[in-house]
């Protein structure tokens, strides 16, 4: 029989171990899918806390433009994404994902002027919906394929909107026969099982469960001497030293400019005459995504150059170059030879119905029901 003395033991017992499990599970949150991490597809651009391929679940990005007046930070999600934590049960009405880089991340736009967010606020309200922001900054055809291939399965959207931006498309890109394989095995936490046994087998796997408040915001682009900014290799410093002005350039040794813009209007000069080889790469993704009752969207997204010249005086501080406009129509090709593509796998390409994105709060660029984004259907300023 147990007596009074070791009956009050037992209480403060479980009373510290109840306090102890409500502490760890208030600073070690943890995700519904404990195996699927943002940081599996982030490519090693990133400096500060976050390492390649670390996790990104509740960090914070920093993203600083000294040029533009812009310091602004974001949170990311359990999974590392810029969104709320979503439930692999989609809600009721159509779940939406779209795929793409910085641009539907959100960098310096606000958590409501990201594209996810304006495109969930134009749903029909009586049907409702979730759009997921799957945006993984830096990212490219690689990665988006990735993520497909492991987000899709588990989180089982309606529409999948797969956002190209030219720079996607600079180098053909062929997805291998097994690229299916691979993708992961959802390892569900559950409610009941104790937190620190998640601590534990963590640290045990080499995957150790982020903490929710973690410190300083990482800077997106590393300052120099990091070797993750092109400024620390001399000799494409030195290169670029010779068209990069000098206060811009100095912002992107620091970290306070992206770096990775340097000659962007000579890359894409070259780039949008080419057209998109993506027909494999489509087919495959379309495929794969129709086997869960996907269906595949298509939106191109422009340079800013390809809607309005006033742009060109800015890039050619940090680019190298004439300065020729690049509205003409044979800067189209690698949206047009899109285009063509999509229309053959009887994809739809683009938004059906008029829409607008703002970026920056400067730039805002309408699509129409044709999909493909020129000149003659945007606008700038508002």
């Amino acid at each position: 029989m147990v007596n009074r003395k070791n009956r009050r033991w037992i209480g403060v017992t479980v009373y510290g171990l109840v306090l102890l499990e409500s502490l760890l599970r208030l600073v070690f949150p943890v995700p519904e899918i404990l195996n699927f991490d943002r940081g599996t597809y982030s490519l090693a651009v990133t400096a500060g806390a976050l390492e390649p391929r670390s996790s990104r679940a509740n960090a914070r990005i920093r993203w600083i433009s000294d040029p533009d007046g812009v310091d602004i930070t974001h949170r990311l999600s359990l999974y590392g994404f810029r969104d709320h934590n979503w439930r692999p049960k989609p809600v009721n009405g159509p779940r939406i994902a779209i795929v793409g880089d910085s641009m539907v991340e959100g960098f310096m736009a606000g958590a409501s002027d990201t594209i996810p967010a304006a495109f969930e606020a134009e749903l029909d309200r009586d049907r409702g919906g979730e759009v997921l922001n799957m945006g993984v900054g830096a990212a490219g055809l690689r990665e988006y394929s990735m993520l497909v291939r492991d987000s899709v399965p588990l989180f089982r959207p309606d529409h999948l909107i797969l956002v190209l931006y030219p720079n996607d498309l600079i180098a053909p890109f062929e997805l291998g026969p097994g690229w299916q394989e691979g993708a992961v095995e959802p390892e569900v936490s559950r409610w009941w099982i104790p937190r620190f046994y998640y601590l534990v087998r963590g640290l045990a796997r080499g995957r150790p469960i982020a903490p929710r408040w973690r410190g300083e915001p990482a800077s997106f682009v590393a300052a120099v001497p990091d070797p993750r900014n092109p400024w620390s290799d001399g000799r494409r410093a030195s290169e670029m030293e010779q068209y990069v002005r000098p206060d811009i350039a100095e912002a992107m040794r620091m970290g306070r400019f992206n770096a990775f813009v340097a000659n962007h209007y000579a890359r894409m000069r070259e780039t949008l005459q080419k057209p998109a080889e993506l027909g494999e790469y489509l087919t495959s993704v379309r495929d794969y995504v129709a086997g869960y009752s996907c269906r595949l969207w298509v939106v191109y997204l422009p340079t800013l150059l390809q809607v309005w010249d006033g742009y060109l005086p800015h890039q050619l501080e940090f680019s190298e170059g004439s300065g020729e406009s690049l509205l003409d129509e044979r800067y189209q090709a690698q949206a047009r030879s899109l285009e063509a593509t999509t229309r053959e796998l009887s994809l739809p390409l683009g938004v059906r119905q008029i829409c607008e994105m703002r970026w920056l709060g400067a730039a805002v660029t309408q699509c129409v029901g044709s999909g493909v984004w020129s000149s003659r259907t945007s606008r700038i300023g508002r």
